[in-house]
């Protein structure tokens, strides 16, 4: 395995406007890697914080999960403040964490 992050799965859902009101279930590194290709070049400005985050970790398996929000500025468009909830499942291998899959919903 190559040094970095490699997800094995991801899911994507939005309410409309940049993500389009669907889901999408990206199971390979290089649909993922498009994917947000494309939402940076659609993109002037986007910033992702966790809010309230939480963890649970084991000797090999992570867990974290919270509320998040994202401050977006497309090339097209007005600013918007997105809210939502996110989980990233990670498993330790050698001495590096490899994040295995991430969920991304809307609240709103």
């Amino acid at each position: 395995m190559s040094s970095g992050v490699c997800i094995v799965n991801a899911r994507f859902c939005g309410a409309g406007g940049s993500l389009g009101g669907t889901c999408w279930g990206l199971g390979t590194k290089a649909a993922i890697q498009q994917l947000i290709r494309q939402y940076f070049a659609d993109h002037d400005y986007a910033k992702w914080e966790p809010v309230d985050a939480r963890f649970f970790v084991t000797a090999t398996s992570g867990l974290a999960w919270g509320h998040d929000t994202l401050r977006e500025q497309r090339r097209v468009g007005p600013r918007r403040v997105l809210h939502g909830r996110y989980t990233f499942t990670c498993t330790r291998q050698a001495d590096e964490w490899v994040l295995l899959a991430l969920d991304f919903s809307p609240l709103s």
